[in-house]
């Protein structure tokens, strides 16, 4: 039995859309936490001086965003030939499935306090962490474009391609 086209739809969909959140976790929360993680010695922060550290902290931040850009990237190429249909369906439910956690995340930041903080630590409260979501340092936009970057490249080649044949 075949199924309806419907059905087919709807599958690719939630399999597009899936991917599209397995892309952000993997690729957004754990390899920027690793490559967070990376110790940075001293001597890199003294060579660029006291009055370039927000230098020094792009730099770094430009560094950690280029394989989540590439990475990225290649998954939502990877995703569009894998499921073999229409371009913008399957680019729109891997946006979908992007967003979605992204939005679960900042959700998550927001309503839980962390856990495993040191003995007389107090969370910061709510405001502050709003504040923190709203007002990043100039620095780390790169962090914070590169997944949505490498999506929008992906799907310009996509659609590019799909245009020239």
């Amino acid at each position: 039995m075949v199924p309806s086209a419907s059905t087919r739809a709807t599958l690719q969909f939630l399999v597009a859309a899936a991917a599209g959140m397995w892309l952000y976790y993997c690729l957004v929360v754990v390899l920027n936490g690793f490559l967070a993680a990376i110790a940075v010695p001293q001597a890199y922060f003294d060579w660029f001086r006291r009055p370039r550290v927000e230098l020094a902290l792009a730099i770094l931040h430009l560094a950690q965003a280029l394989p989540v850009f590439v990475l990225v990237g290649a998954g939502v190429l990877a995703t569009c030939r894998l499921l073999k249909a229409g371009t913008w369906p399957v680019l729109a439910a891997i946006l979908f499935g992007m967003a979605s956690y992204f939005l679960y995340s900042v959700v998550d930041f927001l309503a839980y306090e962390p856990a495993n903080l040191p003995l007389g630590a107090v969370p910061y409260p709510k405001s502050a962490r709003i504040e923190q979501l709203l007002h990043l340092p100039w620095w780390s936009v790169p962090t914070f474009a590169a997944p949505w970057l490498g999506f929008g490249v992906a799907a310009w080649l996509l659609l590019r391609n799909q245009r020239d044949a």
